[in-house]
């Protein structure tokens, strides 16, 4: 698994890159990767971990991906919602 950065991503145009933490060259990914992984929304900035393959045509794409801190968020903004409805 990698370690990156969502450097953009356009669900209308179904594709989008992700910067990884070591390596120069950005990362193609897919929405069926994004879909096939569970993923509801992937944005600009999301840190991410990723598996990759190469494509019959030679080019490295991402595959399999996970959020990474997106449950620790989540919970955080849960938290923030019961407090606020508790005054």
């Amino acid at each position: 698994m990698q370690n990156g950065t969502v450097k953009w991503f356009n669900p209308t145009k179904g594709f989008g890159f992700i910067r990884p933490d070591i390596g120069e060259k950005d990362i193609f990914i897919h929405k069926t990767a994004v879909i096939n992984s569970g993923v509801k929304y992937l944005g600009e900035g999301q840190k991410v971990t990723f598996e990759t393959e190469i494509t019959s045509g030679g080019k490295v794409i991402a595959s399999s991906l996970t959020l990474v801190g997106y449950e620790e968020q989540e919970f955080e903004l849960l938290l923030c919602d019961e407090r606020t409805q508790a005054q």
